[in-house]
């Protein structure tokens, strides 16, 4: 293979752009010893054009051959929008390892939510003992100073903090104040001049870029949350349904939110004031906040304007009913055939740009498994809080899911999904839109660690798009029991995807182990989830993962799948299933 015969391959197989194709070649520059050097000999011939095996070794080099666009490692969308326009990636009680009812927590729990681009924490604080404040067993302070160190290493966009404070007296509500200002001390978002407005008088909230590298506490929504239930009522009414949704965020819970808002503000106005470092300060910073937290419930923390971050938080048992809802209301527009029918009061709702609403995993999930996120971000919601110490699919989808921006923590929603916005056909990725088929060419596996009782191997993939109703699908491959170091598979399958932009494609190799196990569930060896909107066309080799003993996500050293990814028009999906 010469240079004009690779420029070709990558043009035609691959799809590359022409600038592409010139990076590849100049990388090697054509010269027979450069190239020895790189790939040591193998692959070569004597005048230093590839042979097939040299081929395949280029395509082994994930700088040279990438199975996502490069493009999409860094944060290339618009994030000047409110922060209601994106989804926002979430950890539920951030600071917990293992199960909710018998874990232990650890302030690594929180440095590894942060690594890996969650912009949303949730954390339950208690009372300790006399005046003490803790955070899921953890001393406040510090899982503050854990805060402040690693925030910042993955994602320069702001923090969400979702403080449950509902266990604490008024005193230790002034704590809490006084230890927020003073450990994060300026990048605590606290508005300008202690207030929630914005330039312009605009009431919609402040954007990633406007918050950049501050943490910004989240208060509840105050009569929006509380006519949620209202809204479902007349709703399913107008559905022809009868079911009664209790109401979202009690006075109880808005009036707490508020009164540790109106604390942080007061304490830092405090400690502002006097010397940070003198004990008189600190004092005059408590007393100021315990008052703060005494006066009326009524009172805001911002004053009357929007706060900069509004979350309404469901649970994933009424969340399900609202995607009930939502479906029903989906199917009488399409049987209506008007596609200018008026969304009902519940759409508007969770569109809304006045707030991010968040989805929590069940109570019953004591063992801190995942639901799986896709549906609740699809039907609109911002943001659905999942375990991340718990390794699985669900964590699996929303690590490839907020990849599509670089992993920032923020990606923006389609426009349909966004609140306010009219049109559906503004650009969002930055390859395709609009319905596909997606064909995946499946050849065989490479250096794949399988491990079995007996002599008898048989390693097979399944294969899962992950999306919509009507874009998911599950296939498998056959069994191949002759080499399981390098399985050959040699299957081909069709993903029509109405919405590839939301959809997903999941990797599980599988390998039913010998004769003794012939009877039990296959142990799984690897797996990839790849999110189609960066999906790069041609042969690719797919990267393997599994998780280490702390159920952190790692690379399996060499272990890939070897694919080859097309995608066709729509108009030629029918002719093609």
């Amino acid at each position: 293979v010469n240079e004009r015969d690779l420029t070709r391959w990558f043009r035609e197989h691959q799809r590359a752009s022409p600038d592409e194709a010139a990076r590849v070649c100049e990388v090697f520059g054509w010269d027979a010893a450069r190239r020895r050097r790189t790939f040591g000999g193998a692959g070569l011939h004597d005048n230093g054009n590839f042979t097939l095996i040299g081929m395949h070794n280029l395509c082994l080099v994930p700088s040279l051959n990438p199975v996502l666009d490069p493009r999409h490692a860094a944060v290339h969308q618009d994030m000047s929008l409110p922060l209601s326009c994106y989804f926002i990636r979430a950890s539920h009680n951030a600071a917990m390892l293992g199960h909710q009812d018998e874990g232990n927590a650890s302030v690594v729990a929180v440095q590894r939510a942060l690594e890996r681009g969650c912009r949303l924490l949730e954390l339950e604080l208690w009372g300790g003992d006399g005046e003490q404040v803790v955070c899921s067993g953890l001393p406040l302070r510090d899982v503050l100073c854990c805060l402040a160190q690693y925030a910042w290493v993955t994602s320069d966009f702001p923090v969400l903090l979702r403080l449950d404070n509902s266990a604490l007296s008024r005193s230790q509500e002034a704590m809490v104040a006084v230890l927020l200002v003073d450990v994060l001390g300026d990048a605590l978002f606290l508005g300008e001049g202690g207030s929630g407005s914005r330039a312009g008088g605009t009431d919609t909230m402040r954007s990633p870029a406007e918050l950049r590298r501050r943490f910004v506490l989240s208060t509840l929504a105050d009569s929006d949350g509380a006519d949620l239930g209202q809204l479902v009522w007349n709703d399913e009414n107008m559905l022809g349904s009868a079911t009664y949704l209790p109401l979202l965020g009690t006075t109880r819970v808005l009036q707490e939110q508020q009164r540790l808002q109106a604390a942080v503000l007061l304490a830092s106005s405090a400690l502002a004031e006097g010397c940070c470092s003198s004990t008189g300060a600190r004092e005059d910073a408590r007393a100021a906040a315990t008052a703060s937290a005494a006066a009326t419930a009524a009172a805001h923390g911002h004053g009357d304007d929007p706060p900069a971050c509004c979350v309404c938080t469901l649970s994933e048992r009424r969340a399900m009913r609202l995607l009930q809802l939502l479906a029903i209301h989906d199917e009488q527009r399409r049987a209506s055939e008007s596609a200018a029918a008026r969304d009902p009061s519940l759409v508007r709702w969770i569109r809304s740009s006045k707030r991010i609403v968040c989805v929590q995993p069940d109570e019953a999930r004591v063992n801190s498994t995942n639901p799986n996120p896709l549906p609740f971000w699809l039907a609109g919601a911002n943001s659905v809080s999942l375990n991340q110490q718990t390794p699985g699919a669900a964590v699996e989808v929303d690590q490839a899911f907020f990849s599509i921006n670089g992993n920032c923590g923020y990606l923006l929603k389609p426009p349909a999904l966004r609140p306010g916005t009219t049109s559906e056909t503004e650009g969002w990725s930055l390859r395709r839109q609009g319905a596909v088929l997606l064909r995946v060419h499946l050849w065989c596996g490479y250096q794949i660690p399988v491990t079995a009782a007996g002599d008898e191997r048989e390693v097979f993939v399944e294969l899962e798009a992950i999306g919509s109703a009507a874009d998911s699908r599950r296939v498998f491959t056959d069994g191949n029991s002759q080499s399981a170091l390098n399985p050959q598979f040699d299957a081909e399958f069709s993903f029509p995807l109405a919405n590839p932009d939301l959809t997903l494609l999941r990797f599980r190799v599988l390998n039913r182990g010998g004769a003794l196990l012939r009877n039990t569930l296959p142990a799984k060896v690897g797996h990839a989830c790849l999110p189609v909107a960066c999906l790069n066309e041609g042969s690719r080799h797919v990267p393997l993962f599994d998780y280490d003993e702390h159920g952190a996500e790692r690379r399996i050293l060499g272990a890939s799948l070897w694919c080859r990814f097309y995608f066709q028009p729509a108009a030629d999906t029918e002719s093609a299933v």
